[in-house]
């Protein structure tokens, strides 16, 4: 039978990098991301070392940059031809306002809008039976409204503001993706000691990474899931009552296409 092959955005650390780990232990032909190659070489050096008979690659790219997923995407058909599943794991929380090269704020640009460019390029590489797992976060039910005229922090910014309308998007694109006959799942992997939960949640107690990396692992590789489902962990859950809105999945892509 033949290696699915799957790629992990944000795999040199954290909770990719464990998810990435265990799926080369399972069998799975893994491609690891990251925007630093140095960085990315050392992980996929490591990871080669641990798992000498399963098929690792690297692939890098700044999710911040249209043209380098569009780069990605490229490096994924020239290495494999096809993508089996695909983890959108990168993420980031950013306690004070910045932009991206493109003039996003760091935290839209990264966790909602990346997922999204990602997903949409590389979904003709994704086979028959392909899955999209996408990390979003419990966080995402702190946003009980959208303020459509404050969606990148325009007026008013707080980091977990911006986080948690983030990761609502994630469970919203799911949904989406989902409706468009794209099998897709959304999840919060647990809380795990990462250096996002030390950036955004300084002296909270996480568990190890390979609790997230688990939890993707295990979405990504089981036979049948919820397609538009979210997650807790790997337990079906019910998200928040703005991820359940019958229309606002359509609504934030469309925001999100907008930015091309």
């Amino acid at each position: 039978m033949t290696a699915p092959v799957v790629l992990v955005t944000g795999s040199t650390d954290g909770i990719g990098r464990a998810a990435a780990g265990l799926l080369a232990a399972r069998g799975a032909s893994v491609l690891l991301h990251g925007k630093d190659p140095v960085k990315g070489g050392q992980v996929l050096d490591d990871l080669r070392r641990r798992y000498p008979r399963a098929g690792l690659d690297l692939v890098t790219a700044d999710l911040r940059d249209p043209a380098a997923i569009d780069g990605l995407a490229d490096a994924v058909s020239e290495t494999h031809g096809r993508l089996d599943v695909l983890i959108n794991n990168a993420g980031v929380f950013q306690q004070r306002r910045a932009l991206t090269p493109e003039g996003l704020e760091t935290t839209f640009a990264v966790n909602a809008l990346a997922p999204y460019r990602v997903t949409r390029t590389l979904l003709p590489l994704l086979s028959v039976r392909g899955r999209v797992v996408n990390t979003a976060s419990i966080a995402h039910m702190s946003t009980t409204a959208i303020d459509w005229d404050n969606i990148q922090g325009e007026r008013r910014y707080d980091g977990h503001a911006a986080y948690s309308l983030s990761k609502l998007g994630v469970v919203l694109m799911t949904r989406e993706c989902a409706d468009r006959g794209v099998e897709a799942v959304s999840l919060h992997p647990g809380v795990c000691a990462t250096k996002l939960l030390a950036a955004g949640f300084p002296g909270s107690q996480g568990a190890s990474p390979l609790l997230g990396g688990e939890n993707e692992a295990r979405l990504a590789t089981v036979e049948a899931v919820e397609s538009g489902g979210y997650y807790d962990q790997a337990v079906p859950a019910r998200p928040s009552r703005l991820a359940r809105d019958p229309e606002l999945p359509h609504r934030w892509c469309r925001l999100l296409q907008s930015f091309g």
